[in-house]
């Protein structure tokens, strides 16, 4: 057997130089067409795609006869493929030991079986290949079965199939011989016997010596013969009428009717599988072109219909589309390639034909100028081949090498389209052919350069919205250059300016102008949100779309970072102008800062705007208005700095009160009284400088450690305005406020002052004189109170309360002054109010104690008994001077129980222990007689009883009002400390 394969050789398409020609306009495409085609055509004639031996495969019928009992157990070329992997694995495990008759056997009609499907299914180079392996295992394994079997049908069954083996692998050179000695062993086996007459019968029938012993062994074979079997015997049989030799040479004339035995065999061949009918179609159309009397004629019919798909008829076929090339035929060359084309469906040799009929369009498309034609093609290929895989053959088209010669040619149209002298419907059609084909590219990057020159047709068309949709769609690829193309087109929809303009905007269309503003957006966000040209066209569309919001958000951003540009600057001062206009006051201030910090200037229609006197009434009246709203930490941050920055500004005294209020309200009441005091010392014609006063006043005595600056503005105001009618009540104020720090003769002086002040009133100079008195008494000069409770007692009714508040101090006064003149002249007049003052009785009752003690005389006695006469009258003395001495002290409790009460009782246990220390030292001569003596001691003790039971009474009252509490704790202390015990234990002496 020949080593001639059916394969597909593809030669490199010429498409690279068609598509290279120039596209010209219409008229120029019609009159260079037929020139263009025939220099095209002799500059590169076209060869066969399919280009295919032919050759005679009786031998391979006959074979495929003898093996096709065993070839059934494969259904299809995925088993076939899995029983080779089996058998190979099952090949190399018996290589160490030879394989037992049970695995020869196995091995041996596996291999058949797979030499069987091979040689049914020849058209496949992989199963040529497959062939000669199987070929190698069946002689191998069918001799070792032979070799080991101990049948001799068995034996010879195993020789028969290695012979058949031998003929495969010599290619039928050998084997046949082998054969011969085997048919009688065999002549029971009838398939055999019949299928070993057929390879001989062949071998003899294609040489002219031998061929009618060739076909007499053929007929041998009869009835038993396979249907493959039969075809090879009727293809022989027209091989040999053909006239043809062993070599396929013509020797001699073709009988009539050789036709007939061809046309049977295909017909049998077209209901059997394509591996049959292509060894058929194979062998006939090798005999048919191999007869010298065939030479140049036209193909039969029956040689090329009915056979889509067989790689012999198809080469036949593609002869005729080549004679129509060569015509310039295009129309009927594309369609019988088409189908072939059909035949081969997706696979490389499918894909090398579809290369050819692009190839045909493409010429079709120079010639006529119609591009419908060519778009149709390429649609069709790209149905087929956009999801194919890179093909085995490198030379083979694919559809990314189409879709590339397919965009030039839309390329050039577009660029012609675009040429001065196109005409409208040229574009329409350039625009209509290349959309619909970017519609269907999935690789954005191919379609960007035709979809960029049909927006530019869009443009040429005045068809605006197309433009803009389109540069949106290419923008995915080259942003910033479309985006600004989209601009452009969006534009002239929008009515918009392409210079930023800040004066108010024309009308337009509020739709077409959002879908601008989106891709100003687009664009800015590109470039980092800096570049003004886009910032400004932003903001002013936002403001034409009634945001000014967003204009406003989007403009003080941008200026916070970037004011280095002219443009800025008129957005700037747009923005501070409208800021101040609507009096927000927070915004002027913000913006003011920020052209401050960078030291820039804002423009209004490209003129410097003095901003200054606008941040000093955004910083005044939005200070004032925070300070209203109880944002103070803001209102002070602006009170502040409009304080420091505008000096002069008539609202300056204004500005500093108010930035105290905001000092107070964050808690920094110190720096709140400063700014009073700066008010207060600076600007001494301020309207509010009395308010500011009292006000800061107010806030100091609030805390200890500010009452200085209440003294200073109390003080400051009783200077300055001393003729206000409300100086004495601020008077008054600061005077408590110095009593509570304790500054007594700065409150006393006060307190005088309005005692006396004439343009106050009599109940303010009394009250004053009380607080006087007060303080005189407790921290200062008691004649000073003296004299504060004299100008009580001028101020107020006999029956008035301070009448007696006064009394009673001076009782105390003369008193503690031990003025017994003085003690003598007010006790008359305390004791008229004694029982309607509580202070007044206490001060009675001091009186009279300090005046107990001055008057109260120790009892001392200061007898010489030995010169006695009259003891009783001794006795009686010391007793009666007991009883005058006590007066002093009771007189103190008569007026009703007060702290002296106690202390008086006190004293009088004094009193009474001197008395009775007195006159129990009276004593008697005991030689006066026991009646006279006893007399006396009786007398003695008598008296001496009651001034003991007295001081008894004087200790169990002392004891009983100290611990009742109505005493000083001082006196309670002594009092129970001194008598106590004795109260207890009710000693006498």
């Amino acid at each position: 057997m020949k080593e001639n394969k059916a394969r597909g050789i593809v030669r490199s398409l010429s498409v690279g130089m068609a598509l290279l020609l120039p596209i010209v306009s219409m008229a120029q495409q019609k009159r260079a067409a037929a020139p263009t085609a025939q220099a095209g055509n002799a500059g590169q004639p076209f060869e066969s795609v399919i280009v295919h031996e032919f050759e005679s495969q009786i031998q391979q019928l006959m074979l495929l006869s003898a093996f096709e009992p065993d070839s059934k157990k494969i259904g299809n070329q995925e088993d076939a493929e899995r029983l080779f992997r089996n058998t190979q694995k099952a090949v190399n495990d018996s290589q160490d030991e030879g394989p037992s008759i049970a695995i020869a056997s196995n091995l041996a009609r596996d291999s058949a079986a797979l030499v069987g499907y091979f040689l049914a299914n020849y058209q496949s180079k992989e199963n040529q290949a497959g062939l000669k392996v199987a070929a190698q295992w069946l002689q191998k394994f069918s001799v070792a079965y032979g070799e080991a079997s101990k049948k001799p049908i068995y034996k010879q069954k195993a020789l028969y199939w290695g012979a058949l083996a031998k003929y495969i692998l010599s290619d039928g050179g050998e084997g046949v011989s082998d054969m011969i000695p085997l048919r009688e062993q065999l002549a029971s086996e009838k398939e055999i016997a019949a299928n070993i007459d057929l390879l001989v019968g062949y071998s003899l029938a294609i040489s002219p010596a031998t061929a009618q012993q060739g076909f007499n062994y053929m007929n041998q074979a009869g009835k038993d013969m396979s249907v493959y079997g039969k075809l090879g015997q009727k293809l022989t049989e027209a091989y040999v009428e053909y006239g043809l030799d062993a070599e396929g040479n013509p020797i001699g004339v073709a009988r009539p009717g050789a036709d007939t035995k061809i046309t049977y065999a295909i017909q049998v061949a077209r209901g059997m599988p394509a591996g049959i009918q292509h060894l058929v179609m194979n062998t006939s159309i090798y005999i048919w072109t191999h007869a010298g009397i065939n030479k140049g004629q036209k193909t039969p019919g029956f040689l090329t219909d009915g056979f889509a798909g067989v790689l012999p008829v198809e080469a036949l076929r593609e002869q005729e589309a080549l004679a129509y090339l060569k015509a310039q035929n295009y129309k009927q060359a594309s369609t019988l390639y088409r189908t072939i084309a059909n035949a081969f469906g997706n696979s490389d040799l499918g894909a090398k034909l579809d290369g050819r009929i692009w190839e045909i369009e493409l010429l079709n498309f120079q010639k006529t100028g119609g591009i419908a034609d060519l778009e149709t093609t390429f649609m069709s290929l790209r149905e087929r081949y956009r999801d194919k895989r890179k093909p085995a053959d490198p030379d083979t088209p694919t559809y990314a090498s189409i879709a590339e010669a397919y965009r030039k040619v839309l390329d050039q149209l577009l660029t012609t389209a675009l040429g001065a002298n196109a005409s409208p419907a040229m574009k329409q059609t350039a625009i209509q052919t290349t959309m619909r084909y970017v519609k269907i590219e999935a690789d954005r990057q191919q379609a960007y350069p035709l979809k960029a020159k049909v927006a530019q047709l869009y443009r040429s068309l005045n068809m605006f919205k197309e433009a803009v949709d389109l540069y949106l769609d290419i923008a995915k690829e080259n942003p910033m250059k479309n985006y600004l193309l989209a601009v452009e087109s969006q534009s002239r929809l929008a009515a918009w300016p392409t210079q930023p303009y800040f004066d108010k905007a024309a009308a337009g269309d509020a739709g077409e102008r959002t879908k601008l503003l989106s891709i100003f957006e687009t664009i800015s966000q590109l470039r980092n949100g800096d570049d003004w040209f886009m910032l400004a066209h932003i903001g002013l569309l936002n403001r034409a779309l009634g945001q000014n919001k967003k204009t406003e958000d989007l403009w003080m951003k941008a200026l916070k970072t970037n004011m280095n540009s002219k443009l800025a600057m008129e957005a700037g001062g747009l923005l501070l102008a409208e800021f101040y206009a609507g009096k927000r006051w927070e915004d002027v201030i913000d913006l003011a800062h920020l052209f401050i910090a960078k030291k820039a200037v804002p423009t209004s229609k490209g003129r410097n705007m003095n901003y200054q006197p606008w941040l000093a009434d955004a910083l005044y009246n939005g200070g004032l208005a925070d300070l209203q709203a109880q944002n103070f930490p803001r209102s002070v941050k602006h009170l502040e700095e409009f304080v420091q920055g505008f000096a002069n500004d008539p609202r300056i005294a204004a500005a500093t009160y108010s930035l105290a209020y905001g000092y107070k309200g964050t808690g920094k009441l110190v720096a709140a009284l400063n700014a009073c005091k700066i008010v207060v010392e600076k600007y001494l014609r301020y309207s509010l400088r009395p308010k500011v006063m009292l006000q800061a006043a107010e806030w100091g005595a609030a805390d200890r450690n500010t009452w200085e600056y209440s003294f200073f503005f109390y003080t400051r105001y009783l200077t300055d305005y001393k003729n206000e009618r409300n100086v004495p009540e601020i008077r008054m104020t600061l005077a408590d406020l110095y009593l509570k720090r304790k500054l007594y003769g700065w409150a006393a002086r006060l307190y005088k002052e309005q005692s006396l002040a004439s343009n106050v009133t009599r109940a303010q100079q009394l009250a004053a004189a009380v607080k006087y008195m007060d303080i005189e008494e407790q921290y200062g000069e008691p004649k000073d109170a003296y004299a504060g409770a004299i100008r009580i007692t001028q101020l107020a009714g006999p029956k008035d309360p301070a009448a007696m508040h006064a009394l009673a101090f001076m009782g105390r006064y003369v008193a503690n002054n031990k003025d017994l003149k003085g003690m003598a002249e007010i006790e008359p007049k305390l004791l008229n109010f004694s029982k309607a003052s509580k202070e007044v009785q206490e001060a009675v009752g001091f009186v009279r104690f300090r005046r107990a003690e001055m008057m109260t005389r120790p009892i001392v006695y200061t007898e010489n008994n030995l010169l006695i006469k009259d003891p009783e009258a001794v006795v009686k003395k010391y007793f009666d001077v007991f009883e005058n001495e006590k007066q002093h002290y009771l007189k103190v409790c008569q007026i009703g129980i007060t702290v002296f009460c106690a202390p008086a009782m006190l004293r009088l246990t004094v009193v009474a222990r001197q008395g009775m220390e007195a006159i129990d030292k009276v004593t008697i001569a005991e030689t006066l007689g026991p009646n006279r003596v006893n007399s006396f001691k009786v007398f003695k003790q008598l008296h001496l009883s009651k001034v003991q039971q007295a001081r008894k009474d004087f200790i169990d009252q002392a004891l009983k009002l100290a611990r009742a509490g109505t005493t000083t704790p001082i006196w309670k202390d002594e009092v129970i400390k001194t008598l106590e015990y004795e109260g207890k234990s009710g000693v006498a002496h």
